[in-house]
């Protein structure tokens, strides 16, 4: 969702950053085959809040990650829509260090 620092102000409840980031260490020593996935909304992520998360996310060993455009259709986000233009734009070599990434 975000870097762990900043879960609360993301999802509105206080020091979930803490529980995501046990869960998701969970989830890479289990074994178990995952994907990672952030939806991102200008109005939420900043692109420095992108690069922290995706470091955070190389240093516990993360492999497989997804970034996600977020699109108002089919949810009851009070968010903004974004327009094709507006769409957040990672630099160059984001996905480097990651066996499979993908910007959908």
């Amino acid at each position: 969702k975000a870097p762990f620092a900043e879960y609360a102000r993301i999802t509105g409840v206080p020091a979930r950053g803490k529980r995501a980031a046990s869960s998701l260490r969970l989830v890479l020593d289990s074994g178990t085959p995952y994907e990672v996935r952030t939806t991102v909304h200008p109005a939420l992520l900043s692109l420095c809040d992108m690069v922290e998360l995706r470091n955070q996310l190389l240093a516990l060993g993360v492999t497989h990650y997804v970034v996600q455009h977020f699109r108002a259709t089919g949810t009851n986000a009070s968010l903004p829509p974004i327009a094709e233009g507006e769409q957040m734009r990672f630099p160059s070599g984001y996905g480097d260090g990651f066996l499979r990434f993908q910007i959908r």
